[in-house]
């Protein structure tokens, strides 16, 4: 038995210093890609595990939800990867920009980054002018953020797309 216990104690003694280094290798909490921060000088790749999305949960503002209900025009729903949970973070902009900074996510976000960010696949959904949930692509990337003011520009542009993701193209 002496034995046993000995293994245990140098088996615990190599694997602390590597779980406190790198928790997601030690203890196989994978990160996957939940989105691209835009800012103007500057893209963050934002990767998140499950014990990020619940921190990101307890930040002000945040609403983790499995449906994408939008309670005021200026709140954006995005997607969570599938492989971390079925769901959306809700936000608004600026909430969701504090909060990446506040769990170490990201250092320099901001809503205009987060207003400019893409998503691996599927499609940032926000209110539109009609009050019920779209989702909003552009002609550049799917899954392009457009937040309230700016649909109205991307109507006139002929950028937004229709709920299918099929994009429209300006043609000059």
């Amino acid at each position: 038995m002496n034995k046993w216990k000995r293994t245990v104690a140098i088996v615990v003694v190599l694997l602390l210093p590597l779980s406190l280094i790198s928790p997601a290798i030690s203890f196989g909490q994978n990160s996957v890609v939940f989105m691209t921060i835009n800012e103007k000088e500057f893209a963050t790749v934002v990767s998140i595990n499950l014990e990020q999305l619940h921190e990101l949960a307890k930040q002000p503002g945040i609403d983790i939800s499995k449906t994408p209900h939008l309670t005021s025009p200026a709140q954006l729903a995005i997607p969570i990867p599938s492989s971390i949970w079925e769901g959306f973070v809700v936000a608004e902009p600026e909430a969701l920009a504090a909060a990446l900074n506040a769990t170490g996510l990201t250092t320099r976000s901001t809503a205009g980054g987060v207003l400019r960010a893409t998503i691996p696949q599927g499609a940032i959904i926000t209110k539109v002018a009609t009050g019920s949930a779209a989702k909003v692509t552009t002609g550049v990337k799917s899954g392009t953020v457009v937040g309230g003011t700016i649909i109205a520009a991307g109507i006139v542009g002929g950028i937004i797309a229709a709920a299918n993701n099929s994009t429209t193209t300006t043609h000059h």
